[in-house]
């Protein structure tokens, strides 16, 4: 047992004798490595973020709202961390295909001058490079559909190769700010952040996709109500119709029996008359009814209110020149020991060094 410790010892001794040797070109090479990590940080171009906050109110009694059942079938209403009802729907279509594919198929002016948000992104993730080896993707350049509706089966991949990159990268983010509490209770504030190398790009994103939620979140809140106005709007414009015709239709007829003096002569009249008090009846009835729905639809709307928007120039993001340096350093120190430790193994077997 004791002669095994002492060859164990030995070669341990030897090998650390060998590395010790190396030191000299250690240190050059991990200084040479640490000196690359340093100029990689300090010429890398930086990114630039771009912050858009914002809350929302809407009466959630008068919703009773499909995105609501969405959120909830989707079990975003349970366990959510302190977060409100809102805040959980919000959440939820921020990371959407369908935000953020509307928000991709606006303009913005950044790499290529004025082009598809898409387009622009396609050039700063390097999508091309996602995409090598799928055969549905040959021949692919750009997005050249103008509304998210009519993307071909192509562009479609290509939104959702973009949309896994923007999430998985963190180039796009969205949080719900909390309160400063041991609960953590939510404050209504949502914050939407992103994270490209192109400032123009980086502030379009936000904005767009902010359009695109705050559109999308308005209009499927209130689509019931809305339906409920827009037929009591054409029940309001057909009622108005007729009455006019039966207005013209009587001041016809009573010009026509201005001589008559029998009643006979002026049924058609009277019949007229009556049909107008009824159609008036009903025009104002219908009116108070449609006056109602409206207001009843701007309660219930959901307003959303910018808090802060991104502005130029922003925040300019650069990587960090110390924590470059050290992992360029610890990367080369790895290296360098797995490669020498390769280099006196080999030579260990080759000379059968004595056990």
């Amino acid at each position: 047992m004791q002669v095994e410790v002492n060859m164990l010892k030995e070669r341990v001794n030897h090998y650390l004798n060998f590395i010790k040797s190396k030191k000299v070109v250690f240190l050059v090479l991990i200084g040479v490595s640490m000196l690359v990590g340093l100029l990689y940080a300090s010429f890398k171009k930086p990114k630039y973020e771009s912050n858009l906050s914002f809350i929302i109110n809407e009466n959630d009694k008068g919703i009773g709202g499909s995105l609501l059942s969405l959120a909830g079938q989707s079990g975003l209403l349970m366990g959510s961390g302190g977060m409100t009802p809102n805040e959980d729907k919000i959440m939820f279509l921020f990371s959407s295909r369908k935000i953020l594919g509307e928000a991709m198929m606006q303009k913005s002016i950044a790499y290529n001058g004025e082009d598809l948000i898409a387009n622009q992104l396609i050039e700063e993730l390097k999508i091309k490079s996602y995409i090598g080896g799928d055969t549905l993707m040959d021949g692919f350049e750009k997005i050249k559909s103008s509304r998210y509706e009519d993307l071909t089966k192509q562009e479609n991949k290509a939104i959702d190769i973009i949309i896994d990159v923007l999430l998985k990268g963190n180039f796009i983010r969205f949080e719900a700010l909390k309160k400063k509490s041991l609960v953590g209770q939510g404050t209504g504030v949502i914050l939407l952040q992103a994270e490209l190398k192109d400032e123009l790009l980086s502030k379009a994103l936000v904005e767009q996709v902010y359009v695109a939620l705050s559109d999308f979140y308005i209009n499927n809140a209130i689509q019931k109500q809305q339906s409920n106005v827009d037929l009591l709007q054409h029940k309001v414009d057909s009622i108005s119709s007729l009455l006019r015709e039966n207005e013209n239709a009587l001041g016809a007829e009573s010009d026509y029996n201005f001589s008559t003096f029998k009643a006979s002569g002026r049924i058609k009249e009277y019949r007229l008359k009556r049909d107008i008090e009824m159609l008036s009846a009903i025009y104002g009835e219908v009116m108070k009814n449609y006056e109602l729905a409206k207001l009843t639809l701007e309660q219930q709307k959901p307003f959303f209110k910018v808090i802060d928007s991104p502005s130029l120039p922003l925040k300019a993001i650069y990587k960090s020149k110390i924590k470059y340096t050290l992992l360029a350093g610890f990367a080369a120190a790895l290296g360098l020991l797995g490669y020498f430790s390769f280099i006196y193994f080999r030579r260990l077997n080759a000379q059968k060094l004595p056990n």
